[in-house]
């Protein structure tokens, strides 16, 4: 059962609306409704019902869609239901916390410092808008409803949305819910670290993502929250983020395929044909650049307070893989990527907040990799059996093993050896294993 809508008119908001998004939002009336908007007061005249989607500690989610009883007397389909009046746009929300950063101040961080790193296609459209505060006021009445009909995470109880502050961000939606049509679907994955922390021994085997997921293997295992793996267990590392960037195709059709098999609607594509079109995408060298550049993530860092919040934003965003097919593709399997669109796209990219013990943590954690010997596995590798259990040769990465690099026999790219230097939105950018990856 979806939780109960609550009403918005556009007009509330409509003046803070690029072009490209009121463009958007009249091709999304149109496809449900079959009618065209003619002018920007047609645009105005629409109503929203906000539907409850997710949450997390700081911003409530809503879908928006299409109410169904607008009209009725012009429309050629009556009682929607909600996946069929969802448009391509969500409405983030900022709840009442003490760390919560307002929208003004994020907009204005996301166009001054994120948007120069990369190509306008790389992010997902946002925009800043304004929201009544009577709106508000009911989306909190609404948040206690969902308490007491046990449809909101227990963990998330008890807060609610901020009403001193009107706006709003209005968000493209890439999620597989939203795409218009049956051929269409997303991939939704976090490309973390694609280079190697700064902080990191140089005799590291794994990469800073990798050594992270040990370290809270382990720990789980410690606290009896997972059991420890047999030596016939087949449990297997998560893709290392380093093979998002190989030049081998046989790794990065390994990466998608375990990416793939959480989304049963995913598994349907030509993953040859994806892979194709995803090797050394664009999206991702300049998200490596921008990584590179803005390396002030050391442990002293943190230590010091003189880390780069941009520099952690950009090791936490979210990429979503938009793929659209059409009839024209050839059979599965066939690696024809002619059929096939793909949009690589950007989210999350909101400044990181030291508030709430965050910094402590950070600090922590990277104290941690490096002390206790997780990015050099010492766990797996050198003196005794390690601390994990079994399956040890699964959970080192590519760091470790070199590049896979398709005809070179497996070894690939050795640690030492460089590549070569590239201009990206003016970044320098340098393939080396032993100075970035």
């Amino acid at each position: 059962m979806d939780p109960h809508p609550i009403p918005l008119e556009l007009t509330s908001f409509l003046g803070d609306l690029t072009s490209v998004t009121a463009e958007r939002l009249m091709q999304d009336y149109f496809r449900i409704w079959k009618r065209k908007l003619q002018t920007a007061d047609d645009l105005a005249k629409l109503q929203f019902d906000l539907v409850y989607l997710a949450e997390g500690n700081a911003n409530v989610v809503y879908k928006l869609l299409f109410q169904s009883n607008e009209d009725p007397s012009t429309l050629n389909t009556t009682d929607l239901d909600h996946s069929q009046r969802r448009c391509s746009f969500l409405l983030r929300i900022r709840k009442d916390t003490t760390f919560g950063v307002p929208y003004q101040d994020v907009i204005a961080h996301y166009k001054t410092e994120v948007h120069p790193l990369f190509e306008p296609s790389d992010l997902v459209q946002q925009s800043l808008v304004r929201i009544p505060i009577s709106t508000l006021d009911a989306l909190n009445a609404n948040l206690k409803t969902l308490e007491q009909d046990g449809m909101r995470p227990t963990s998330r109880n008890g807060t609610y949305l901020v009403t001193s502050d009107p706006h709003a961000m209005l968000m493209e939606d890439l999620s597989s819910a939203s795409a218009t049509s049956s051929s269409s679907y997303t991939i939704e994955l976090k490309p973390k670290w694609l280079i190697q922390s700064p902080s990191a021994p140089k005799s590291s085997l794994r990469c800073r993502t990798c050594a992270l997921h040990a370290m809270r293997r382990c720990d789980a295992i410690k606290s009896g929250k997972k059991k420890p793996p047999s030596n016939s267990s087949s449990e297997t590392q998560p893709p290392c983020p380093l093979d998002l960037l190989t030049s081998s195709h046989s790794t990065l059709r390994s990466l998608l395929a375990a990416h793939m098999r959480k989304s049963p609607a995913a598994q349907a594509l030509d993953i040859d044909a994806l892979t194709t079109r995803l090797l050394q995408h664009p999206t991702l060298l300049r998200l490596r650049a921008a990584q590179a550049h803005h390396s002030a993530v050391r442990l002293s860092d943190f230590e010091q307070g003189t880390y780069d919040p941009l520099g952690l934003t950009l090791r936490d965003c979210t990429m979503f893989i938009r793929v659209h097919t059409h009839h024209s593709q050839t059979q599965e399997g066939s690696g024809d990527s002619e059929g096939m669109e793909v949009e690589v796209k950007l989210a999350d990219l909101d400044e990181k907040s030291p508030a709430g013990g965050k910094l402590e943590r950070w600090t922590e954690t990277e104290r941690r990799l490096i002390e206790e010997g997780w990015y050099e596995g010492r766990d797996v590798v050198g003196e005794g059996e390690g601390e994990s259990g079994g399956g040890a040769e699964l959970r080192l990465c590519d760091l470790g093993w070199g590049w896979r690099e398709e005809g070179d026999g497996g070894d690939g790219v050795k640690k030492g050896q460089g590549g070569v230097g590239k201009k990206l939105r003016g970044i320098e950018v340098r393939e080396l294993v032993d100075g970035l990856i």
